[in-house]
């Protein structure tokens, strides 16, 4: 006869259940950030659809400038297309052909009547040398430059650095004068990226010609993305505020003008919310007539489109006779008292 042993079943230890614990909370974890990471990639890539869209718009303008002589805005859409999308079919070919064109057209003919040769400067290297600095000292900075280019051709080696420290002063003081006050930014630009050849820019220098930069890219985004014009142009309202170009539109009424247009187009997408709070930054600068309408209409939209507002009264019960409370209130009161049997 074979004996027949009990067999000895034991209780998962206190180990083993803290593992499955642990385990399952892993899981839950697990899921919880692929679900993250899945809404984040969606997010992003619809993010980057947008942007590509964009980038082709931008393109297409740059090319249109290119071939209009628009050389400074159709560089700046090409450099936008490329620091987006490095490898952005053609960007790069049409970026260095704005370039050269740049180049080609920065330096103004000698003389407005090439037939004409001008009379050439004979005098000697000092008296060319004070004739500049009394130029300088009165801020004629076109008059300085060509008495400095006379005496820089005709005496390469008189005074080299302190000629070099004339060009500097010229050069920056000269685009620091285009920015502020001929609103030419284009040029401010081109004279105090010169001036560093001779010398470091000062900060104030330095930030003037950030601030014009700043300018050309958002009005070279007019129309196009408004989005991004507020918030280049929102930066300027607050620094230079009376920054301007060509247009004579300075940054604070572009901020403005942007900030409505940005409200209008937000609307047309069936977004009255976001449109409502740009149409309301508006109003915090300058109040219009058509500024007004634009916002109760917005206001009027985004109230229609919210959720309503739940009932959180507490309701009113009324006891019955036998001491119990209704689930519902009664709606019509009884207009005969019961007859209680005795």
């Amino acid at each position: 006869m074979t004996d027949t042993q009990p067999l000895n079943v034991s209780k998962p230890s206190n180990r083993t259940t803290l593992w499955i614990g642990l385990g399952a909370v892993i899981i839950v974890i697990a899921g919880l950030l692929l679900g993250i990471f899945a809404g984040l990639n969606a997010r992003k890539q619809a993010e980057l659809a947008q942007i590509k869209q964009s980038l082709g718009e931008q393109f297409n303008r740059g090319v249109q400038e290119l071939n209009d002589r628009q050389y400074d805005r159709a560089r700046q859409r090409f450099e936008y297309v490329l620091k987006y999308d490095p490898s952005y079919p053609g960007a790069q070919e049409k970026l260095t052909e704005a370039l050269v064109m740049l180049s080609a057209t920065a330096t103004p003919p000698a003389s407005p009547t090439p037939e004409i040769s001008p009379t050439p400067d004979l005098r000697g290297a000092e008296e060319l040398f004070k004739d500049a600095q009394q130029k300088i000292n009165a801020s004629d900075w076109d008059g300085a430059q060509l008495v400095i280019d006379t005496l820089r051709k005709n005496n390469p080696d008189f005074q080299a650095v302190i000629v070099d420290g004339m060009y500097y002063i010229l050069l920056r003081n000269r685009g620091v004068d285009k920015i502020l006050n001929k609103h030419n930014l284009e040029g401010g630009i081109y004279d105090l990226t010169l001036s560093e050849r001779f010398g470091p820019l000062d900060n104030n220098a330095a930030g003037l010609r950030n601030f014009a930069r700043l300018y050309l890219t958002g009005s070279s985004l007019w129309g196009v993305d408004w989005a991004q014009v507020v918030y280049y142009f929102q930066q300027l309202a607050v620094s230079v505020p009376n920054l301007s170009d060509s247009s004579g539109y300075t940054a604070g009424q572009r901020y403005f003008l942007a900030l409505v247009e940005y409200g209008k187009d937000l609307m047309a997408k069936g977004k009255p919310c976001d449109a409502q709070i740009q149409f309301e930054q508006a109003a915090s600068i300058s109040a219009t007539d058509e500024l007004n309408n634009l916002r109760n209409e917005a206001v009027n939209q985004c109230n229609a489109s919210l959720p309503p507002t739940p009932d959180l009264s507490t309701p009113t019960f009324t006891s019955t006779p036998d001491g119990s409370i209704p689930t519902e209130t009664p709606t019509e009161t009884p207009t005969e008292t019961p007859t209680l049997t005795p």
